[in-house]
């Protein structure tokens, strides 16, 4: 049989009430709430929808039933693999709470998650979930004014904070703590001229670009950024350019793990030695910077934990009369691995 065919040719709810010889509205009834239907008509309509083999419609009943388990997880970055592993932990957690989890992309398909348009949520993706009903959104990787979110509905920011003014609670690591652990670090090591790579993309980028500034400031340092986002591409080019000029520093601090595997690129393609030539440090402590061939110093944010807190925070807004509007700062901490301690 025609797989498409069997798929639109599938038993409705009307299907399921002419062959128990009862009406749609009950069988509706029936599904929804089995209590206020007798146990004789309830028989005959699950004997019905089993013969028929008809199976509920999720989201209808979904968006049909108050109280609905259904939690929207909007991630900025599905090929971030931090923004996936905090989804995938909010997502699990939610699982935890009786409730079920929808992760959908935040942003444009095919956009260039480049510059400053890195971050940015699409008016339609927003306007999906209005539609769908969710019985409250996490988002994952960036912040979104208060007016443009849906109305009544619980919302907590992950791994970014909230814009200021926010009635919505923001669950995200100490970037402020990160840089400075990662500097401490090389300074220790003997390094004085420090460059960074990062400040697009949003606003953890740029707090953890104002972050470094702070640093070589309070320690007369010089200063040395680039600007890039988040890709591994942004950060081969902003480290090209940094190591090609006159004065060349002797460590790079990434503004992510993804943005140092292009630091480290660019490092190859001049033949400079990781960490002989130069020491390069990330910030998320991803799968990737353990990979033994990568060995890359990170910040380590406690992704998993940040998206269990979100999941438990917008789990209780959901269930309690009152919103919880409380930030959560998680204390980072840094693993050293071979890039910067060779």
């Amino acid at each position: 049989m025609d797989k498409t065919s069997d798929r639109n040719n599938r038993p409705t709810i009307r299907d399921v009430a002419a062959e128990a010889g009862v009406s749609k509205s009950l069988v509706s009834l029936a599904l929804q709430d089995s209590s206020r239907v007798s146990s004789e008509r309830l028989d005959r309509i699950l004997a019905a929808a089993d013969r028929l083999g008809y199976r509920p419609n999720l989201l209808a009943r979904t968006l049909a039933t108050e109280g609905s388990p259904f939690v929207g997880i909007l991630v900025v970055d599905m090929a971030n693999p931090v923004l996936t592993e905090i989804a995938e932990a909010a997502r699990a957690e939610l699982h935890r709470h009786g409730r079920y989890g929808l992760v959908a992309s935040a942003t444009d398909v095919g956009s260039a998650y480049r510059g400053e348009r890195y971050g940015e949520i699409n008016e339609q993706v927003l306007d999906m979930f209005r539609d769908l009903r969710p019985r409250g959104l996490v988002i994952v990787g960036t912040s979104v004014e208060d007016a443009r979110l849906p109305d009544g509905m619980p919302v907590v920011f992950a791994s970014a904070a909230a814009e200021p003014g926010s009635d919505h609670p923001s669950i995200r690591a100490d970037d402020e703590a990160g840089i400075r652990l990662v500097m401490d670090h090389l300074v220790e090591q003997g390094h004085r001229d420090i460059g960074f790579v990062g400040g697009e993309g949003g606003g953890v980028s740029r707090g953890r670009h104002a972050a470094y500034l702070r640093f070589v400031r309070e320690r007369g340092l010089p200063e040395r950024a680039m600007r890039a986002a988040f890709s591994e591409e942004e950060g081969f080019e902003a480290a090209t350019m940094m190591l090609t000029s006159d004065s060349r520093p002797t460590a790079i601090v990434a503004v992510s793990d993804l943005v140092a595997l292009g630091v480290q690129s660019a490092a190859d393609s001049m033949s400079l030695r990781v960490p002989e030539d130069l020491a390069v440090t990330g910030f998320d402590n991803t799968s990737i910077a353990a990979m033994s061939r990568i060995s890359l110093t990170s910040v380590d944010p406690r992704n998993r934990d940040i998206g269990q807190l979100a999941a438990d925070t917008i789990a209780e807004s959901i269930t309690q009369t009152g919103r919880n509007s409380e930030n959560v700062t998680l204390v980072p901490k840094l693993v050293v691995r071979r890039s910067t301690a060779g």
